[in-house]
């Protein structure tokens, strides 16, 4: 891309794409929403960030 708002399009592109591919992945394997929220690091759940269990805790 030759000018910087080119190179916005093209990445707005790439990130739309992006986003189509993981929803129709998502679609294939049946992920619920708090299965997606796991996968893209958006849960504080059991596999999310920050809620590793200390075995010393245990």
């Amino acid at each position: 891309a030759k000018t910087a708002h080119e190179q916005t399009l093209i990445q707005r592109r790439i990130d739309a794409t992006d986003k189509q591919i993981d929803k129709l992945v998502y679609d294939l394997y049946g992920l619920t929403e708090d299965e997606i929220k796991i996968v893209e690091g958006r849960s504080s759940g059991a596999f999310g960030e920050g809620t590793r269990q200390d075995p010393a805790n245990e």
